[in-house]
């Protein structure tokens, strides 16, 4: 079975081995605050009702980092990180035509997180949400919506006390993905292994078994804590700061502007990804070695409205110098440098 994810600008996929069990994704719904009228002892004209509002809850810490419980407010639901796991920034979208909600749990430390085209380097537990259509789970999955192949049976199961549905390997009678209706949404269950490891097997199936649809009391009581959001900024804003980082070969201008990963990718081939502290510990080695880049700010090569390019020019030291797209995109209300694409050899 294949997953689909993206990480921005490089569509992402891997295969699931095997499965035995800011904004969106940190804020839970809660009652607004309301104001309670208090009279005073002997109203006068002079001393009319006052509005006493009342105390705003204060946030409650969400950690992302095992082991620990982690509550994605906005989709409702729970599970627990074991340890030596962590979410993924790098490897979690908020909102795809494609993949509506793609939440990604990994073995990777944030500064070695990786992959290429066929998935992430370390072992990690996805969670996939999207709309249930007003279907059953078996229902939705026998539509194909996340495929399968020879060898695979749908079946229905009990998951999280409800009506779900899985895919199990017709040999071994193995659960490969597991397909949960709730909140009005369809979650997806998946494990990807790199290397069969007993140990890490069985955190990841722990911490798929440990899925759980909160109800409307759990949702309920004080939000949870969220970073604060980015600094709006425009795409030009963004051009710039790639222009003048890669210039004065300075990593700190370059991540101020990047997101949580880059990716990299080639014309027609295929393409990797690493989280930005990964990536620039790589170039800062790369510009002491004697990278040279050059990028031409303005004006765009191609601009849409949550999409944009820059060209420059690559020279990596005693290599013919090449062309190379640097993509821009806007996630919420600013704009992020997401990666770059190498071009052809430079014709001189």
């Amino acid at each position: 079975m294949t997953a689909v994810f993206r990480t921005r600008g490089l569509a992402l996929v891997f295969a699931c081995v095997s499965l035995a069990a800011c904004g969106l994704f940190t804020t839970a719904p809660s009652p607004s605050p309301t104001a309670t009228a208090t009279l005073s002892a002997t109203p006068t004209p002079s001393s009319p009702p006052t509005a006493t509002p009342s105390p705003s809850p204060s946030p409650r810490p969400n950690p992302t980092t095992g082991p620990a419980s982690y509550t994605n407010g906005g989709l409702g639901y729970r599970v627990q990180i074991p340890a030596g796991w962590r979410r993924s920034e790098c490897l979690t979208t908020r909102g795809d035509q494609k993949v509506p909600y793609f939440e990604t749990f990994t073995t990777a430390s944030v500064e070695e997180e990786l992959g290429t085209d066929t998935g992430p380097a370390s072992d990690v537990v996805t969670i996939r949400s999207e709309d249930a259509a007003g279907l059953s789970a078996l229902q939705w999955l026998s539509s194909g919506r996340i495929g399968t192949a020879v060898g695979q049976r749908f079946e229905s199961t009990t998951f999280d006390g409800k009506d779900a549905a899985r895919i199990v390997v017709i040999a071994t009678g193995t659960p490969i993905a597991y397909v949960v209706p709730g909140r009005g949404r369809m979650y997806i269950l998946q494990r990807g292994q790199r290397v069969f490891e007993p140990n890490t097997a069985t955190a990841a199936n722990a911490l798929i078994n440990s899925f759980h649809i909160l109800t409307d009391a759990e949702l309920a009581g004080p939000p949870f804590a969220t970073t604060a959001p980015a600094a709006t900024r425009t795409a030009e804003d963004v051009a710039s700061a790639i222009a003048k980082g890669f210039t004065d070969k300075d990593t700190t201008v370059l991540a101020g502007v990047a997101w949580f990963c880059l990716t990299h990718g080639v014309e027609n081939a295929g393409g990797s990804f690493a989280s930005t502290p990964k990536t620039m510990s790589d170039l800062k080695a790369a510009f002491a070695n004697g990278l040279a880049v050059t990028v031409q700010a303005s004006p765009f090569s191609d601009q849409r409205a949550d999409f944009a390019a820059i060209k420059g020019v690559w020279t990596d030291p005693g290599k013919p110098a090449k062309t190379v797209t640097f993509t821009i995109v806007k996630i919420g209300p600013t704009w992020y440098w997401d990666g770059w694409i190498d071009g052809p050899p430079v014709v001189r």
